[in-house]
């Protein structure tokens, strides 16, 4: 019998099904943004329990602090059930469906009303397949996930549910269990935004004013901080006990909203892998290990926080001298030691470029642990510095308490200086240079008539994250398309269609479109396009890249 015959559909099924959970099983971090570089669009679809002391915002500052671009939309009007979202039509729809400026969400997370999960769970799992089948048929490949709801206060839980609900921690185990099981249904994601809530009401850390505004519904700017690291860590992947932007907040309670994020995620069971943040310093800044600079009354020690598994350490009863010659050539730098700050001492550390004093600082932040681990990881920046080419790099710490001064890593990030790329000086196809008094240069370059033009350029400035100004015209005469490129890579995209009452090609017409914190390696290919429409000639001047602050 031939051998291919053996194998029946009945095998052939079981291998396919085999196959579609092996995918399934697949872990979490497999679906999250994998480089920093990347631009990440987020539609939000829910209600105030986003955009009070809005939580999008913060999302998008803490992985713009990771290196990311976020471009974001919410659909959240007050109040809102997730059922009336999903009815035809709607906004959310219309949104899932449009993208961000022609270009697909990479994320779409949504929220029910607060009881609706109690009310009409039935009704609101319909709707939720509803938004997904949308997502997946209009954004291949995009992240679904839920928003799980606040438990209310205890002293209003009673009156917000219409007594559905008794107790605050009933009602977060229940909120919980229902948005869990419609995440399994779904095979998506849950934002386990209710046990981080319950968890900073069960702690008694914070008072019950810190945790709720005070209808007892909604979030304070603390607690949204919580839930803002909860779904930035699930996008990123990164820890959020390494986070760096805290907002308004102190960096004690920063820390700890981080701890409870990073908690409500573990305990949540969903397979979700995080990590230390990738490397994206600028590939031209000089780092120093700690362990391989000359040392006096320090010791190497293994650390997995410590960004080559190891550290140094000072001698008990001492302070220590780590020095090594400044390898890099000679400009103006951002320095950055990373080090630890543990509870159980008070370090004093000292940074020198030969005989000259850069820093000093004492490690006596109330961080809460006496470990040296993630949490009481922390990096010192000193900002513009002149460092010499073999200048004598001097670093000391002391041992006070039980605290061991240890130190990781020195980081000189050199200053980048901003760029301008200006039309005419591009490499140009079916564009021509044009003189206007209007331009920077008095020159620009406008598009043939009846074409798509495009001028490129490689870019000459050292790599780095850059906020980019584009300048061009915006004439009532037409509604030119434009398009801006680094490699293949798209970074924005926007039409000339504002009502500007002018057909005339000057200062009043005249319009600068800005690109915020993108990722530009040196050397890339530049390149922007515009078309000819009606008769708007979809002219540039400039391209400036300024250093993102």
């Amino acid at each position: 019998m031939n051998g291919f015959a053996i194998f029946t559909r009945r095998r052939l099924l079981a291998l396919c099904l085999s196959l579609l959970l092996a995918v399934a099983s697949l872990s979490w971090s497999a679906g999250q943004a994998s480089a920093a570089s990347q631009v990440i669009r987020i539609l939000y679809i829910g209600n105030s329990m986003i955009y009070y002391y809005d939580m999008p915002g913060k999302i998008q500052a803490l992985l713009q602090s990771l290196g990311y671009t976020v471009e974001y939309q919410q659909v959240t009007p007050g109040g809102a059930f997730l059922t009336q979202h999903a009815q035809a039509g709607s906004a959310a729809r219309q949104a899932i469906q449009n993208g961000y400026n022609g270009n697909k969400w990479n994320y779409v997370i949504v929220n029910a009303n607060t009881m609706e999960p109690a009310q009409d769970y039935n009704g609101m799992l319909a709707a939720a397949q509803t938004l997904k089948a949308d997502t997946s048929a209009y954004n291949p490949g995009a992240a679904f996930i839920l928003h799980s709801t606040n438990p209310f206060s205890p002293s209003t839980i009673v009156s917000n549910s219409g007594g559905l609900y008794t107790d605050t921690n009933a009602m977060a185990a229940d909120v919980t269990a229902k948005y869990a099981s419609m995440a399994a249904t779904l095979g998506v994601k849950y934002g386990p935004n209710t046990k981080g809530m319950q968890k900073l009401f069960t702690d008694g850390t914070k008072g019950v004013n810190d945790i709720w505004s005070p209808d007892g519904k909604h979030h304070t700017d603390f607690s949204h901080y919580m839930a803002a690291c909860i779904y930035a860590a699930m996008i990123s992947g990164v820890d959020p006990t390494y986070f760096t932007y805290n907002g308004s907040l102190s960096q004690a309670d920063a820390n700890y909203a981080k701890s409870v994020a990073k908690a409500a995620i573990t305990g949540s069971n969903q397979g979700i892998t995080l990590g230390a943040p990738p490397v994206t310093s600028n590939p031209t800044s000089v780092k120093m290990e700690a362990e391989n600079m000359t040392l006096t009354n320090y010791t190497v020690e293994n650390n997995g926080s410590a960004t080559n598994g190891s550290l140094i350490k000072v001698n008990a009863g001492t302070t220590g001298t780590a020095t090594q010659a400044f390898p890099g050539a000679s400009g103006v730098y951002d320095i950055k030691v990373t080090y630890w700050d543990e509870s159980d001492g008070s370090s004093v550390y000292n940074l020198y470029a030969g005989s000259t004093l850069l820093s000093n600082w004492v490690a006596n932040e109330a961080s809460g642990s006496i470990y040296c681990d993630a949490t009481t990881r922390r990096t010192r920046t000193i900002s513009n510095v002149t460092i010499n080419a073999n200048d004598l790099i001097t670093i000391s710490s002391n041992y006070n308490g039980d605290e061991y001064g240890r130190v990781d890593v020195i980081e000189f990030v050199p200053k980048m200086s901003s760029v301008k790329i200006e039309a005419e000086t591009m490499t140009l196809t079916n564009y021509t240079v044009e003189n206007n008094g209007s331009a920077t240069n008095g020159s620009l370059i406008k598009v043939n008539a009846g074409t798509t033009g495009t001028a490129t350029k490689t870019f000459p400035g050292a790599s780095g994250v850059y906020d980019i100004k584009v300048t061009y015209w915006d004439e009532s005469d037409g509604s030119s398309t434009y398009n801006l490129y680094a490699g293949s890579t798209l970074l924005s995209s926007w039409v000339a269609n504002e009502a500007s009452g002018s057909i005339y090609c000057d200062a009043t017409t005249r319009r600068t479109r800005t690109i915020s914190h993108v990722t530009i390696n040196a050397n890339d290919l530049i390149k922007i396009s515009s078309n000819y429409n009606g008769d708007e000639y979809g002219r540039v001047d400039v391209l400036e890249f300024i250093p993102a602050s």
